[in-house]
């Protein structure tokens, strides 16, 4: 008798949540659509080149296009320090960049996707097509999309938590790590400021290891690389911007070195690697800034 109510109780809670999935998607199908705009607007820009170099060739404009875009503005920022009422954001003000440092940065960034990431893309776009990955012209519902990027998340912090940890044993940040750590205070485009080796184990892996797992929909993944490339240089900015993602936490492990190894930190508390950052000001001011006067001056270092 309790079996066979257990197993009602449960259909009903089965029926309920599809019934509130699909009421989601027919709210968010004027946003649907627009994803599919977007999408048919880029893809046709490839429709004349062969399928694979087609998808080889948009995912390489996409990523590439976005990283420099957002990249310069943060470096030209960083560089002339103006607009002043932009700079004043800058989380370590006391550090000077030189031309030199942004061409050494740029040239490694650059050389690492168009031989690390080149490559990795052209053989993930023949392995996709040996799979049954979403090849429906329709986008995916609204509803699937963040589904898919909330899983997509999590398995880029598991993966890249311990990737990243993995790295920092000496054998691996004397010859691969120690590269990208030449950088204390972090700027926009030293995110891939980084060995070709790490590229690949740290930065690519923990990305596309959800889609795969998943087997999505080429917009799930077109956008889940736009928000991982705005997340990381955001991270990596070293700006504190007002209404924006705080990048205190992975500016901590660029200065401390041993902190601070994933991204969300969840992990690092479980693993006991933020006890100093939990104890200093990084974390009180990691939070979304909600007014303009910079987190530095709200929350000071001798407060």
């Amino acid at each position: 008798m309790m079996s066979t109510k257990t197993t009602q109780e449960n259909c009903t809670e089965s029926n309920y949540l599809s019934h509130v999935l699909t009421l989601t998607d027919r709210i968010s199908e004027p946003a649907r659509d627009w994803i599919q705009f977007l999408f048919d607007k880029y893809e046709s820009n490839f429709d004349r080149t062969s399928a694979i170099c087609s998808e080889i060739l948009s995912l390489m404009i996409l990523t590439m296009g976005c990283f420099w875009l957002i990249g310069s503005f943060y470096t030209l920022l960083d560089y002339f320090q103006w607009p002043k009422f932009l700079y004043r954001y800058k989380i370590q003000d006391d550090k000077q960049i030189t031309l030199d440092d942004i061409i050494e940065t740029a040239k490694v960034a650059f050389y690492n996707q168009i031989t690390v990431q080149l490559l990795t893309t052209a053989l993930g776009s023949l392995i996709m097509n040996n799979l049954p990955f979403d090849r429906n012209y329709r986008v995916p519902p609204v509803s699937t999309i963040i589904y898919h990027l909330v899983v997509f998340v999590f398995l880029q912090e598991i993966t890249f938590y311990y990737l990243h940890r993995l790295l920092h044993y000496k054998f691996f940040y004397r010859f691969i790590h120690k590269i990208h750590h030449k950088w204390q205070a972090p700027i926009a485009i030293s995110a891939l400021y980084c060995h070709p080796f790490e590229h690949f184990l740290a930065n690519l892996v923990p990305v596309l290891i959800g889609p795969f797992l998943m087997l999505s929909h080429r917009s799930t993944i077109s956008i889940w690389l736009l928000i991982v490339h705005i997340v990381t240089l955001n991270d990596h900015s070293g700006y504190h911007f007002p209404l924006m993602p705080s990048p205190e936490f992975h500016d901590y492990h660029h200065l401390m070195f041993n902190q601070n190894f994933g991204r969300m930190g969840f992990l690092d508390y479980f693993h006991g690697t933020s006890e100093r950052y939990f104890k200093s000001k990084y974390s009180k001011r990691h939070q979304v800034l909600l007014s303009l006067t910079p987190m530095k001056i709200l929350i000071p270092d001798n407060d």
